[in-house]
């Protein structure tokens, strides 16, 4: 479960402990007492006191308790009754009321618990309170400060310790046996026998990057992913260039084999064809592939659609954003290439955060179609070197002519995976038919060489 369904499950199930019902408030002094008694009588038990601070108290009088058994179990004492009131007299604080419960010891670990979890809500709620002070000149930098609070208080509520590697290798014995033999993919499979050599498909928390420049179909070729992979789990397409219809459109060309921009022509389809657009619809009706269509999203309304998708349907398969460009930044006073930096790393967050891989497309500059070999290079990635820092795996497009066996030339789109964090980095040419919207990978043809065999549908 991701960072904010953690803490959405924390606010809806945090109770007292012992049974009480209520809704924890941002502080409860009676458990915080209850803890301290319990402490003093219990041997000494650095799991006992694992997480807890000054920070975990409110009442002073208690803060005050706490420093006493702190100052005593940081020499390697047990914070005793008798030794606590020491320490408060010799502070001249003898005027506070201590005592032990020897009966509230099997309840220290959950004491612990609520006052870990009360200091976490005290965090968020204050960062909240804050926002709602906030200008909207300033709303970035408080919703940087509640994504911070939330964080933290995640760390404080955390359970998580550091994991001998030997088990990491014992934990992930099964999943490679089972990838060797073929049970379970390692990633989604992409449709394309190349690519899918190369990277093992595209995996969990991966951030893939699809760049080209303008009108090089990698929009169409984003949405030829997702369709395929949406026959094998539910796909998220946030699409904040192209609008529904032509998606749409895009789909119906690509399922019913009309030219796309026939659709859009009075008397240019065929009537037998229109008679069978609802058959080809029908044909969609289960597929778990959904549309965000806004031209103005920031990467927190993404991550946040994200969410609730995967939380109502249970399991996301991947989630592709369309394109960088129009991803509404964080702060626009930055410079654009902090701008870009922030989305991007925004977008891998939320692959690692789902365990899915998300795709985001990108665009090139446009001085490389100057260059004597217009081929993009990683350094040709616009407005960012965030790109090659954040991404698993990046995908290049190009279209070029490519020589035949007979002599003649034909335009094929170079797809280059210039770099692939856990797999190799090669080149593949894909037919790419704009008419109806269809790729189709071409095998036997070398990134600058000549067609030698028949191309294969992926």
């Amino acid at each position: 479960m991701g960072l904010a369904g953690r803490w959405r499950c924390f606010r809806e199930s945090e109770q007292k402990t012992r049974g009480l019902k209520a809704i924890l408030p941002t502080a409860n002094i009676t458990v915080e007492r209850d803890y301290l008694e319990a402490l003093m009588s219990a041997p000494l038990d650095l799991t006992y006191t694992d997480g807890i601070s000054l920070d975990s108290f409110v009442e002073h009088d208690n803060k005050e308790i706490w420093k006493a058994c702190e100052y005593l179990i940081s020499r390697g004492k047990q914070p005793a009754l008798k030794m606590v009131q020491a320490l408060l007299k010799h502070r001249g604080l003898d005027d506070i009321q201590v005592k032990q419960n020897d009966a509230d010891i099997p309840l220290l670990k959950d004491f612990r618990s609520v006052l870990q979890r009360l200091m976490a809500k005290r965090l968020v709620d204050s960062a909240l309170l804050q926002s709602s002070n906030t200008t909207s000149e300033n709303s970035h930098q408080s919703l940087d400060a509640v994504k911070s609070a939330v964080r933290m208080a995640e760390s404080i509520i955390s359970e998580r310790k550091p994991v001998a590697f030997t088990d990491l290798l014992a934990d992930n014995k099964d999943y490679i046996l089972k990838v060797q033999a073929g049970e379970i993919r390692a990633g989604v499979d992409t449709g394309y026998p190349t690519l899918q050599r190369l990277t093992s498909g595209f995996k969990p928390q991966e951030l893939v990057i699809l760049a080209a420049r303008p009108k090089e179909g990698k929009s169409a070729l984003a949405w030829d992913f997702c369709w395929t992979i949406a026959h094998q789990g539910p796909v998220l397409f946030f699409s904040l260039e192209m609008t529904a219809r032509q998606l749409a459109i895009r789909s119906l060309s690509k399922t019913m084999r009309v030219e796309h921009h026939s659709f859009y022509k009075p008397g240019e389809v065929d009537k037998s064809f229109l008679s069978n657009i609802q058959r080809h619809i029908d044909v969609t009706t289960e597929l778990p592939l959904f549309v965000e269509h806004s031209s103005t999203l920031t990467a927190a309304q993404v991550a946040s659609c994200a969410r609730r998708f995967k939380a109502e349907h249970g399991t996301l398969a991947m989630v592709a954003v369309d394109h960088t460009g129009k991803v509404t930044p964080r702060d626009s006073a930055l410079p654009r290439p902090m701008q870009v930096e922030g989305i991007i790393s925004d977008m891998k967050d939320l692959a690692v955060e789902l365990e899915c891989p998300v795709m985001l497309l990108h665009h090139l500059n446009r001085d490389l179609k100057a260059r004597a070999n217009p081929r993009p290079l990683l350094t040709d990635l616009k407005d960012s070197g965030a790109v090659e820092a954040y991404a698993d795996i990046v995908m290049l497009l190009h279209n070029e002519e490519v020589e035949r066996a007979n002599g003649s030339t034909q335009k094929q789109l170079l797809v280059d995976v210039a770099a692939n964090r856990s797999g190799e980095a090669d080149k593949f040419y894909l037919r790419f038919d704009k008419s109806v919207m269809s790729f189709t990978e071409m095998i036997g043809i070398e990134p600058n060489g000549k067609q030698q065999s028949k191309g294969r549908g992926g």
